[in-house]
């Protein structure tokens, strides 16, 4: 019979082990971080203060880089110094490849500190701020600070890792001078935590971080353009999504179609590597042993990456499963999944409704197994019985009271627009809706922006469209202009009409509200449109 190895007897050969050890770590491309530690019971200053330090301790924020948006206290966007908005850097938003530990991304070339387009740990922003890039001199000043101090014993560091906070059981309080309680594989009450608001959703009320949403539709419905756009708003340019909040995300697409297919759609809406595809990774329906060892692989892929969402499109196409009705087959193919969402990433199922549709949230076609295993379900229809209505219909439930029961999205030229609870929206029996809800989705965020006569055209091509009084729409333009809602260029002038825009909060072309107001060419079409 086996027995337990007494604590100090494993720790006395952990601490051999390392005197043994000869291994050096090879450099790694991100900045001031080595591949690995070096040795578990000896930690070098640097390492321990990308263990332990926070972004404010690097000096980041004492040198004129400003938060634009805070998700959490390692993760968000920054502003360079110079500005005042716009984003030009990321916090935490990757991660290292090796460790996990949060990155520094610059993007801006008008920071002479940093790399463009390269990663930076704590350390390596430290050194760079604080040492002129020095990392022998940056260690000293952290070692000085406390940093790189080893454990007195590894049961002592394994203890301080696995440290939970002191509760009463049984009356009696078990802080740092009581003996040490039993193993326990669970957690008291008292001890669950919440997640912050802003790391808990990637696209609020419909994808969660560590949670899996099923998207069900019938065929040739529009999931995949509403996805292929859903997935470029991840790119941080835009604040929401449809009406709701969604956060710069990095995105591994598993797909049954093919490359071409999605180049087309790359190029169309401009989708940037953020995203990362998978298309057609099996030439026929996998086993189960194929099917267990690609989900390895994803999950290393999201570790190593940082990817914060993986989508299946469809599901049906890439699991083992011959038999849809057969929840034994179902759910076996589905309990690998888990080992994404325990990462932390969020996953998205995009499955296929049956033919003779279904009510709460039965409409998924084959084993009740499926909509079970999710903590979002959304059910995308068409809004109307018109063919060409662009109109979708969204009905969600799931466990999370931020999940909106029904919501109208519509395909414009520009992109997709959330149009609100279904009550509040005309049109569901054919009635024309109001052209007014449109105008949001239809404005770019950026300069130059779009003339009135462009927005008049973009706006015919939707049901609501058709028949705007070009005075109602300069009206409307104008009201929105003056209350700070859109911005514009040109002089309003033949040969330089206004151009509208509506930047998204946060980026570098927000401003405050115009202190005056002013009149939008009224001349003629043809004035406007030059």
């Amino acid at each position: 019979m086996s027995s337990v190895i007494p604590w100090e007897v494993w720790e006395g050969w952990m601490s051999r082990a390392c005197e043994l050890n000869e291994y050096v770590a090879e450099e790694s491309r991100v900045s001031g971080a080595p591949v690995a530690d070096r040795a578990v019971c000896a930690d070098d200053p640097g390492t321990d203060f990308n263990r332990r330090a926070g972004w404010a301790d690097t000096g980041l924020l004492d040198s004129d880089w400003s938060w634009c948006r805070r998700t959490s206290d390692d993760r968000g966007t920054l502003t360079r110094p110079g500005k005042d908005r716009g984003v030009s850097a990321t916090v935490g938003m990757i991660t290292s490849k090796r460790n996990g530990w949060p990155l520094f991304w610059c993007f801006s070339t008008s920071v002479p500190e940093f790399k463009p387009e390269t990663p930076y740990t704590k350390f390596g922003v430290y050194a760079v701020l604080n040492h002129r890039g020095d990392f022998k001199e940056a260690a000293k000043a952290l070692a000085a600070r406390g940093y790189g101090a080893p454990p007195a014993t590894l049961q002592g560091r394994l203890a301080d890792s696995l440290a939970l906070p002191a509760v009463e059981v049984n009356g009696t309080h078990a802080g740092a001078d009581a003996p040490p309680e039993p193993d326990r594989p669970f957690l008291w009450m008292s001890e669950l935590r919440f997640r912050e608001a802003n790391d808990k959703w990637l696209w609020k009320g419909y994808v969660s971080r560590g949670g899996m949403t099923l998207l069900s539709a019938i065929w040739k419905s529009g999931k995949s353009t509403l996805l292929s756009h859903l997935i470029r708003a991840f790119d941080g340019r835009t604040e929401s999504f449809c009406g709701h909040e969604i956060v710069p995300s990095r995105v591994l697409y598993v797909t049954e179609e093919d490359q071409e297919t999605w180049a087309e759609r790359r190029d169309a809406l401009g989708i940037g590597d953020h995203v990362g595809m998978i298309n057609r990774p099996f030439m026929g329906r996998s086993n189960p042993a194929q099917w267990s060892a690609f989900v390895g692989a994803l999950v290393r892929a999201v570790q190593d990456y940082g990817f914060d969402l993986v989508v299946f499109d469809t599901i049906s196409k890439l699991w083992p499963v011959r038999e849809e009705n057969d929840a034994n087959q179902v759910e076996d193919a589905l309990m690998p999944l888990w080992q994404i969402t325990n990462t932390g990433a969020a996953l998205l199922l995009v499955h296929h409704t049956r033919k003779s549709d279904g009510k709460e949230f039965t409409a998924a076609r084959g084993s009740g197994g499926l909509s079970a295993f999710a903590e979002t379900l959304v059910e995308m229809r068409r809004f109307s019985e018109k063919r060409r209505d662009t109109r979708r219909l969204l009905t969600a439930a799931g466990r999370y009271t931020e999940t909106p029961d029904r919501w109208v999205v519509d395909l414009t030229a520009a992109g997709y627009v959330g149009l609100g609870d279904p009550d509040d929206v005309p049109g569901g029996d054919g009635e024309v809706g109001d052209w007014r809800t449109y105008l949001d989705g239809i404005l770019p965020a950026k300069p130059p922006g779009l003339t009135v006569d462009e927005v008049q055209a973009v706006l015919e091509t939707t049901r609501a469209g058709e028949g705007v009084r070009n005075r109602d729409l300069i009206e409307l333009l104008n009201n929105r202009f003056d209350g700070g809602e859109y911005l514009r260029i040109g002089k309003g002038v033949k040969g330089s009409p206004f151009r509208f825009y509506r930047p998204a909060i946060g980026s570098e072309d927000a401003c405050p509200p115009p202190q005056s107001g002013g009149e939008t060419n009224s001349g003629t079409e043809s004035e406007a449109g030059d």
